[in-house]
C-alpha cells in the first residue's frame, strides 16, 4: 500500500498546478484522482486559488476529452 501512496503522490505532484505546499489540500479535499478530475473549476480553485486551481482544471478538461 505504502508504494501506491507514492506512486499517487507523485502523480499529483507532477500535474500542473500541484506543488508541494498544496499537494495535502489537495489530498485532504478529494478522495481519489477520479474525484479530482471530476471536480469543477470553482471546486479545485475553492482549494488551490485562482492560479493554479484554473492550471490544473483546464489539464485535466483537456486529457478528459
Amino acid at each position: 500500500r505504502t508504494n501506491i501512496n507514492i506512486l499517487c503522490q507523485d502523480v499529483i505532484l507532477k500535474l500542473p498546478g500541484i506543488n508541494n505546499q498544496n499537494y495535502f489540500l489537495i489530498m485532504k479535499h478529494f478522495q481519489n484522482l477520479k474525484e479530482l478530475s471530476l471536480a469543477t473549476l470553482e471546486q479545485i480553485t475553492q482549494v488551490l486559488g485562482i492560479e493554479n486551481g484554473s492550471k490544473l482544471h483546464s489539464f485535466l478538461s483537456k486529457i478528459l476529452k
